[in-house]
């Protein structure tokens, strides 16, 4: 940074937005030794949030980009080329799955989807020209955990690359990178802002090196994220611990709530200590957060349900998470891994910053329907 941008700096909280597309120098000396020369690839306010979250995760470096998408398909498309092989679990978020069957098919990269719950097993999944093992640890919909260490271990021994979403714990209660995996993404649209106002994303790496590696080609796909919402996540980030503290305890008390009722036939929460792989999250999470999903009496038909979410007040129908509100989701027809683990329909609650006795009382009255 210049002598210059420091003095504007002096006296701020808050790194100032730095709006721009021109960056000017006042000598070919200056334009030389500059870190970035054009402002596509960010602005001061850029560089500032993906310091922070590269300290948040642990990271050697971080890019930021436009979209927790963008960072799934700019990891995927910068690691893989034509005749590589890709292993995916079979958990992972919906548009991972249609990028792999998609685009990436399309340019001559195979996709395989193993088994969530496996750990040493993932040996027998892979090929000779397997490039990228992805992970999602807990799935966004089921949250099946996965056994990170043995699969980073056989990774390791085969110089295979390991890509994890990492938006669930939102880069504070898993350390992936400290495990071993050598890229965590986020969509820091979800916990990392927090407050449902922007779309942004994050790609964060254990060794620099491979961020060099990949960061050319980053750049040449003409990936940008507005200054302006870069000040917004970093904003948001400052609240990250608190937010994710109250949720997680909102949550778990809805869960147990839930847990009781006459009405429920299964909670599906990972700090439940009735969750299947409870042990097994205990033994990489230090928390969970605010998000549960449960499934209604088998006895009880569709149409009741759907009036059940209709009634809900606090709890808003919408597709996204991690925000400061309520939400509500209803899958009549998930994917068929969770179909397979669970049956259908399957509803997905996000506990925001209500009072947990006001949402309580939200989901008593709807219940009641039912």
């Amino acid at each position: 940074m210049s002598e210059k941008l420091k003095a504007e700096y002096l006296g701020c909280v808050n790194t100032p937005i730095y709006q721009a597309s021109t960056v000017t120098f006042d000598s070919l000396a200056e334009l030389n030794k500059a870190k970035e020369v054009y402002a596509r690839a960010g602005t001061e306010t850029n560089f500032a949030l993906a310091e922070q979250v590269a300290k948040l995760e642990n990271a050697a470096k971080c890019i930021i980009t436009p979209s927790g998408v963008a960072s799934i398909s700019a990891s995927l498309l910068t690691l893989l080329q034509h005749g590589d092989h890709l292993l995916v679990c079979d958990s992972a978020y919906g548009p991972t799955k249609i990028l792999c069957d998609g685009v990436l098919k399309k340019n001559g990269i195979q996709t395989n989807y193993y088994p969530s719950d496996i750990g040493k097993e993932i040996a027998t999944h892979l090929k000779d020209n397997t490039k990228v093992i992805y992970l999602e640890s807990p799935a966004s919909l089921t949250y099946q955990i996965q056994e990170l260490n043995e699969i980073i271990k056989i990774a390791k021994e085969r110089n295979i690359i390991t890509v994890i979403d990492n938006t669930w714990s939102a880069g504070t209660l898993l350390k992936p990178l400290d495990l071993g995996i050598d890229v965590s993404l986020q969509s820091g649209s979800k916990y990392l802002a927090g407050h449902a106002d922007i779309i942004i994303g994050t790609l964060c790496f254990k060794d620099a090196e491979l961020y060099e590696k990949i960061y050319p080609e980053y750049y040449q796909l003409g990936y940008h994220v507005s200054p302006q919402d870069c000040y917004l996540a970093a904003r948001g980030l400052r609240t990250l611990p608190l937010r994710l503290k109250q949720q997680a305890e909102a949550a778990l008390h809805i869960a147990k709530y839930l847990e009781k009722h006459s009405k429920i036939a299964q909670v599906i929460y990972p700090g439940l200590s009735s969750f299947k792989q409870h042990k097994r999250f205990k033994k990489y999470f230090s928390g969970a957060n605010g998000m549960l999903s449960f499934i209604c009496k088998d006895n009880l038909r569709k149409s009741q349900i759907k009036k059940f979410v209709d009634a809900l007040q606090y709890f808003k129908i919408g597709y996204s998470w991690g925000g400061f509100e309520n939400l509500i989701m209803y899958y009549e027809q998930p994917g068929k891994e969770t179909k397979q683990l669970y049956g259908a329909p399957l509803l997905r609650l996000h506990v925001g910053l209500e009072d947990v006795k006001i949402l309580e009382n939200d989901l008593a009255q709807a219940l009641k329907i039912l």
